[in-house]
């Protein structure tokens, strides 16, 4: 009898602990579920009552390629936009009118390899290949950046008021090849410095070229004084 009412103890306390592991159990997996359809929602910023979520998700990435000045800061080569701050969009159908009217400045700012420790060999620019661009242009290579170091943003507004003769009204065109925000951040740049008439061509040399205009071969200008002398101060 006493073996048997031992036997029974053990199946009641080996039910008991079954059934909390049970319970146990059922409480994990509840609180799985409700945290992974919270976490659902919170990736989906809530979607079935926010109609635009989706919209304002992808803007927010979009903002991230931008820095705090507004100036496009990482992956240079994307679809434009249709219009640039302070600056007027030419295409390729009008540019031609636009230069024979108006005989804006036409500066490309395709970017080049910069090796200012080259500059012992008088060389400090070093494209991969000859640039081919529109003829009568000045190449300014790598003022589109969104950061410039000080000698870069010398290199660029010397050569702004040598182009305009130190009149802020004149006119000035910007380009670089298809799809390069470049040309768009030179744009928006030389307008914040109160260039009123600022032109931006964003298909560059691309439309240019399939529009049938002439390509010129061109040499970067230098930047080797501009380096020395921040080597110095």
């Amino acid at each position: 009898a006493m073996e048997s009412n031992r036997i029974r103890s053990k199946y009641r306390v080996g039910l008991k602990t079954i059934a909390s592991c049970g319970l146990m159990t059922f409480f994990v997996l509840f609180a799985d579920l409700a945290y992974s359809q919270h976490a659902a929602g919170v990736e989906s910023g809530s979607g079935l009552s926010d109609p635009d979520s989706s919209q304002s998700h992808h803007s927010t990435q979009a903002e991230n390629y931008f820095d705090d000045k507004g100036f496009r800061s990482h992956r240079y080569r994307a679809p434009l936009p249709d219009s640039v701050p302070g600056g007027k969009v030419v295409r390729a159908d009008e540019i031609r009118a636009i230069i024979d009217q108006y005989n804006p400045a036409l500066i490309d700012v395709l970017a080049v390899t910069l090796r200012p420790e080259a500059i012992d060999f008088g060389i400090s620019w070093l494209p991969d290949s000859p640039r081919l661009n529109i003829p009568g242009s000045v190449w300014l290579p790598n003022v589109g950046r969104a950061d410039l170091e000080p000698y870069m943003l010398r290199f660029f507004s010397d050569h702004l008021v040598e182009l305009t003769d130190g009149k802020l009204d004149n006119p000035i065109l910007f380009y670089c090849i298809a799809d390069c925000w470049m040309s768009w951040n030179a744009s928006k740049r030389a307008a914040e410095w109160g260039y009123s008439n600022v032109y931006w061509f964003p298909e560059g040399t691309d439309g240019w070229e399939a529009s049938g205009g002439e390509l010129v071969e061109t040499e970067p200008e230098s930047i080797i004084e501009y380096i020395q002398d921040a080597e110095i101060q």
